[in-house]
């Protein structure tokens, strides 16, 4: 294959939802060449052959489209699945549709898609139906101000080079929580602070470095709420943050950002597991 084709797995369930995926990479498909390893896990009172065989004309539409695509079919659990295939086939990022439950339904049924995010060691891609989809000219960084946050600076950078992206740099100046000594993190308001000084000194950087110009804003509430209103009023088309891929006692007391945004957020979300930093290469290969 192609050295500079970002391979991407495409997690499906056969559903219209799922499919709204595809239309939410077509920005980075027409932008660069990209490889599409079409994935569904069947279910279990379904046949390998019915799965393979709503994969052959997913394959095949997008085929006519000019795309280079392939399919596999798994067996087992979907998050497992999606994760194992992604390691076998050495993608760069891994793309799906959340359906976006939340309350009781997402208690009962949870979502495939943070059993993915908690666990990925690449970057990904996720949208709801219904959301904006357009090309992707405008892309919201949430920061926190800490280094490994930073780390989905790359990802971001590329892709505004690549697409001729504008990047808002944002940081929400209400801290939601802090580790105690020997304690599970809890919640615990602390004093505002500036952030625009970190914004201003990250911005510089990523004009030096990247070449890229980015507008700064300091947000005033809770970081997934102000994020999600920020994108919204922005007409972003793209989200990019990372998250901490708590699982156990800290997620339940203090969940996720990442995941609230996923779930409510007006446009495609691009997410990086800090526990995975250096185990993958950043999306795509360097912009030249």
């Amino acid at each position: 294959m192609n050295p500079e084709m970002l391979r991407i797995l495409v997690a499906l369930d056969g559903s219209t939802r799922g499919e709204t995926i595809l239309a939410s990479l077509m920005p980075l498909a027409r932008a660069r060449p990209v490889g599409l390893v079409l994935f569904r896990v069947a279910e279990p009172r379904e046949s390998s052959e019915a799965a393979r065989a709503y994969l052959a004309e997913v394959t095949a539409a997008l085929t006519r489209q000019g795309l280079d695509a392939v399919a596999l079919v798994g067996q087992g659990s979907p998050a497992a699945e999606i994760l194992k295939t992604a390691q076998t086939t050495g993608v760069d990022l891994i793309a799906l549709a959340t359906h976006g439950r939340t309350g009781v339904p997402r208690v009962l049924c949870g979502s495939v898609t943070e059993e993915v995010l908690r666990r990925a060691p690449i970057p990904l891609l996720v949208d709801r139906a219904g959301t904006r989809k357009a090309e992707w000219k405008r892309i919201v960084v949430a920061l926190d101000g800490s280094q490994e946050a930073e780390t989905i600076l790359p990802d971001a950078c590329r892709l505004a080079r690549l697409l001729g992206a504008h990047v808002d740099l944002v940081q929400s100046v209400f801290v939601s929580a802090m580790p105690l000594a020997g304690m599970p993190e809890m919640p615990l308001c602390m004093p505002p602070h500036d952030p625009m000084p970190y914004l201003r000194r990250t911005r510089e950087r990523l004009a030096e470095t990247f070449g890229v110009q980015a507008e700064t804003a300091a947000l005033g509430g809770t970081p997934a709420a102000e994020i999600v209103r920020w994108a919204t009023d922005r007409n972003a088309d793209l989200v990019c943050l990372t998250t901490h891929g708590r699982t156990g006692l800290a997620r339940a007391f203090l969940g996720s950002v990442a995941e609230q945004v996923l779930r409510t957020a007006p446009c495609a979300v691009m997410v990086r597991r800090l526990a995975g930093v250096g185990v993958a290469e950043t999306v795509g290969h360097p912009v030249k």
